[in-house]
């Protein structure tokens, strides 16, 4: 009897002895497995509809009938959607040298897509994006004299950037807003701008360009007060509003969210740097956190992953179609979900999630031209895929 508990004493220390030394040996890989849990999702049949832009339009289109010659052009005039928002009901989608399309979720989508176009505010314009405004929605749309294609005397640069949507009696109106620096300023470009606030204070920069020069110039504008002053690039860089990443925190619900993403991302982009955007779904003020690449090459190329929040989760789409999601309440749990495979060379782009539909916008790129463009609509994606449990001892 007390050789057979010798021998069990021994074979059980021997056990211990072995499963230290691989723990030890293969670190990395067994804390991996220890600190996540897969758990299942069942497989249902997801609901998709599919859109290709048409002179501006979103045509129906089956997946299978997307082979319909598109000459490549500049990402800066190809038919495109640029930005999506959502105000009083509506959806809007950027639709670059057209206009914007929207759908009315006050009516449901049977009347499908309507369009505000006007060739003066948007041809030959690029459109970069949507500002949702308390009293409607505000576009910025520029000429890049180098890559913008236009007929000589078309129209002159600098008359210009920005246009504001507004509804009255149920139809919408877009006017042009000139700010006061381009009214003293003939020829100048608003190229880029960024809120400073939820103040409606917004850094802009300038630019001017001929044959013989380039400047750039910066300003501040109060969209509430209408009023301007002059500042420097150092304020306007500021307006980007990159935070210290360590202040996510390791037990914050955007601090796993983003780590998670962080982490996955490594394993697929090596040598990488990631820039995360984090902003409220119906803001236009954003939160930006900086991470380089595992060999600090400062000539990485940089990837930036936009995430929204809403009242009960964080979700990013990635441009491979890969879905993350993270919800406020309950675990700690990111959850990923696939959208449909899309062809070679193209990429999911913008994204919004509104009552459990993910309208998801996707491109066909070749470093900066874009041929196919257009919109998947799906329901419900999470119900394929899987969760990862994620605990507060992977930070």
């Amino acid at each position: 009897m007390i050789k057979r508990s010798f021998l069990l004493t021994t074979l059980l220390i021997s056990l211990l002895i072995s499963f230290f030394l691989t723990l030890f040996s293969c670190k990395d890989n067994v804390i991996s497995s220890l600190m996540t849990r897969k758990i299942p999702v069942p497989e249902k049949e997801v609901s998709e509809e599919w859109y290709v832009l048409e002179n501006g339009r979103l045509t129906p289109h089956a997946r299978e009938k997307w082979n319909r010659d598109v000459s490549y052009l500049p990402w800066t005039v190809q038919e495109r959607i640029t930005d999506i928002a959502f105000l009083n009901g509506r959806l809007f989608f950027g639709i670059n040298g057209y206009g914007i399309a929207y759908l009315d979720l006050n009516k449901g989508t049977s009347d499908g897509f309507q369009y505000l176009f006007d060739d003066s505010l948007f041809h030959y314009r690029t459109f970069t994006g949507f500002y949702n405004m308390e009293k409607g929605l505000v576009a910025h749309v520029y000429f890049n004299s180098i890559l913008n294609i236009i007929d000589p005397g078309a129209f002159s640069t600098g008359e210009f950037n920005l246009l504001r949507i507004t509804e009255k009696n149920t139809e919408f109106e877009i006017s042009q807003m000139k700010l006061p620096f381009q009214t003293r300023n003939t020829g100048w470009e608003l190229i880029s701008l960024l809120p400073v606030d939820y103040e409606c204070n917004f850094c802009m920069e300038w630019k001017y360009s001929d044959s013989l020069k380039t400047d750039f110039n910066y300003t501040c504008f109060d969209f509430a007060s209408h009023t301007e002053k002059n500042t420097n690039k150092s304020e306007f860089m500021k307006a980007f509003h990159f935070r210290n990443s360590e202040e996510l925190g390791k037990k914050t619900r955007l601090g796993i969210f983003i780590q998670t993403l962080l982490n996955d991302l490594r394993d697929k982009y090596e040598n990488c740097a990631f820039h995360f955007t984090v902003k409220k779904e119906d803001s236009y003020l954003s939160d930006r956190y900086s991470f380089p690449p595992a060999n600090n090459d400062p000539y990485a190329d940089i990837l930036t992953v936009n995430v929204l929040r809403t009242p009960e989760e964080y979700y990013a789409v990635l441009k491979d179609g890969e879905v993350y999601r993270c919800l406020l309440n309950g675990d700690n749990v990111v959850q990923i979900a696939r959208l449909p495979v899309l062809p070679a060379e193209s990429e999911y782009t913008v994204f919004y999630k509104i009552r459990d539909v993910y309208f998801c916008a996707f491109e066909e790129i070749d470093f900066f031209n874009v041929g196919r463009a257009g919109l998947v609509r799906i329901r419900d994606p999470f119900e394929q895929g899987e969760s990862l449990k994620i605990t507060e001892k992977n930070y």
